[in-house]
């Protein structure tokens, strides 16, 4: 079930403070106070990738631990790391806004030391938040490195090899001859964006790591214009429980092939218009943000982040393969899987599955009460499979048998 659904854990800051120079001032001291505790390096790690995201490991205090390689996040760890945290001033809270606009308020705290490689990252602020939301999603971590911590160095990931490397000088880590460098400014949590323009619109977006799929924009801008009606467009129906503060109401959900999207592409420290063509986007329903996500910078083969210098650089042109699709998302909701997500035009919901629909079976084996470690175990053997057996048992029992197909040109 490969790129059966995607998880949006784009993760937007905004400080509970006062003023606008209130705001500034906290983040330059608490949130941008990463030190490095050695210069003249040049290190690298490996990664594991997991649905399509990129998970490191860290030290903290002797300790190993997996965490999320998220550019469009601030550092964040889960409470259970209250014992190496330093709390900062007056108890400071932060409010976190995840990829489809849902809010929540956390604790702001210094963690004095997180250990990469061989590298020490000093006095990192980290907003302390509940994680276990992503082992439900398949996805085990302990916290996530940010923005805030990247941007004291270089970073170049190596999707082919599963290497990341980073300095603190440029070039021990570029890459030589890209064939693609893009501008971009700082949010103000330190996150990556670049102006991109479609049909009348010019929109920022954030480039993240932490986003498993390709593009997404909000629906908001994308159906505000006549342009949209001459592209191929995919509707369905899902719930809002693959972001970090997602719900259970059923929304529409929507997927598009745009014509061509312009960016501004940086050469000989000009920047200038490029496009690409024929991109596969997600539309989200707004207030989402938009988010160019892990899956298209993968398709670059490597990409280097340079934050001194505001631009990404990418081995290759990216471009995003279609995906292949069964036509809906299961999902474990409490004790049960159930359906969260249904192309309208899929076999699937032609032969009569419903979103809210319960999978007692798949694959041969059976999924009732199962445990999310047993959940995620056969959910992700049967991502490398084309075809999948599952049973629905709502008021009647149906077995369903289906095959991937593309969602676009399906025949």
């Amino acid at each position: 079930m490969k790129n059966l659904f995607c998880i949006t854990i784009i993760l937007l800051l905004f400080f509970s403070c006062g003023t606008k120079f209130q705001e500034t001032e906290f983040r330059n001291k608490y949130m941008f106070s990463v030190e490095l505790g050695k210069v003249n390096f040049t290190e690298n790690i490996s990664f594991v990738e997991n649905l399509e995201m990129i998970i490191i490991p860290v030290e903290v205090n002797g300790k190993k631990y997996d965490f999320l390689f998220d550019t469009g996040s601030v550092t964040m760890v889960s409470p259970e790391f209250k014992d190496e945290l330093k709390l900062i001033d007056n108890n400071k809270t932060s409010q976190i806004t995840d990829a489809s606009g849902n809010k929540s308020n956390t604790d702001f705290a210094i963690l004095p030391k997180i250990t990469i490689g061989h590298i020490d990252f000093l006095n990192v602020g980290v907003n302390v938040t509940d994680l276990s939301v992503f082992e439900n999603r398949c996805v085990s971590i302990d916290g996530i490195i940010g923005a805030n911590l990247m941007r004291t160095c270089f970073w170049k990931i190596d999707y082919n090899s599963q290497n990341i490397y980073f300095s603190d000088k440029k070039n021990n880590v570029t890459i030589p001859n890209p064939e693609l460098k893009v501008a971009f400014k700082e949010s103000f949590g330190g996150n990556p964006q670049t102006k991109f323009k479609w049909s009348k619109w010019d929109f920022w977006a954030t480039w993240d790591t932490g986003y498993n799929n390709s593009i997404q924009i909000p629906d908001s801008l994308f159906f505000n214009t006549d342009d949209y009606q001459s592209l191929p467009l995919e509707k369905g129906k899902g719930l809002a429980t693959a972001t970090l503060y997602g719900s259970n109401k059923t929304q529409n959900q929507y997927k598009a092939v745009l014509d061509s999207l312009f960016f501004i592409e940086r050469t000989d420290d000009k920047d200038t218009l490029s496009f690409i063509t024929n991109q596969e986007i997600n539309i989200s329903p707004n207030p989402a943000t938009s988010l160019i996500g892990n899956k298209f910078l993968k398709s670059a083969d490597a990409v280097f982040f340079d934050w001194k210098n505001k631009e990404i650089s990418f081995e290759k042109l990216p471009i995003t393969k279609n995906n292949n699709t069964f036509g809906f998302v299961p999902f474990k909701i409490g004790n049960s899987i159930q359906v969260v997500s249904l192309w309208d035009n899929s076999i699937a919901k032609k032969e009569g599955l419903k979103i809210g629909d319960t999978l007692i079976s798949l694959n041969g084996k059976n999924v009732q009460d199962i445990s999310t470690k047993e959940w995620c175990n056969q959910f992700n053997a049967a991502q490398k499979k084309d075809s999948i057996v599952f049973i629905i048992k709502n008021n009647n029992r149906k077995t369903y048998s289906l095959e991937k197909y593309p969602l676009f040109n399906k025949g």
